[in-house]
């Protein structure tokens, strides 16, 4: 075990403790450090927006999908492609 990890498992705790409504997770036990950073925060309800409605899960996908920037780009390339391959098979496979 590198002395990093060691210093980590070996400090003593200190900072906020968890009250009787904190339930230790996954995060808490890889790194206690998380709790010493995080702790007044962790259990704090999910924001939800009084103007913004939920997306549905659909919608969430739609946002992080990958999108065409270049609009028309490929259908350029793939063009340019055939025109070359024709050029090439009249000259005999010279340009």
């Amino acid at each position: 075990m590198d002395n990093a990890r060691k210093n980590i498992e070996t400090k003593p705790e200190s900072g906020p403790k968890p009250g009787p409504e904190s339930k230790p997770g996954p995060d808490r036990e890889a790194d206690p450090r998380v709790f010493e950073r995080y702790g007044d925060i962790l259990d704090l309800p999910h924001h939800e927006s009084d103007h913004h409605p939920h997306l549905s899960k659909e919608q969430r996908a739609a946002q992080f999908s990958p999108f065409a920037a270049l609009t028309g780009y490929g259908d350029v390339i793939h063009e340019t492609a055939r025109e070359n391959e024709e050029r090439m098979e009249k000259n005999g496979g010279r340009e």
